[in-house]
């Protein structure tokens, strides 16, 4: 399962460079390129924290840390 997750998810980017290259000016783009790809770097370097604030939310308010996802 992992597989193919990690297969469908390998298009992602390269789609979404494409799409962008379809609604934007050559001049424009790069702009919203560096932008997503930025948007994605600082996501990543955020999800550690994230999901370390998320499994201290264990047990409270009767929870478990799944349901606060």
């Amino acid at each position: 399962l992992r597989f193919l997750l990690g297969a469908f998810e390998s298009g992602l980017l390269p789609g979404v460079v494409f799409y962008l290259t379809k609604w934007y000016k050559k001049s424009e783009r790069t702009y919203r390129i560096s932008l997503f790809f930025s948007g994605a770097t600082i996501a990543g370097a955020f999800n550690g924290l994230l999901a370390y604030a998320i499994t201290n939310l264990d047990g409270k308010f009767n929870l478990h840390g799944w349901q606060w996802v």
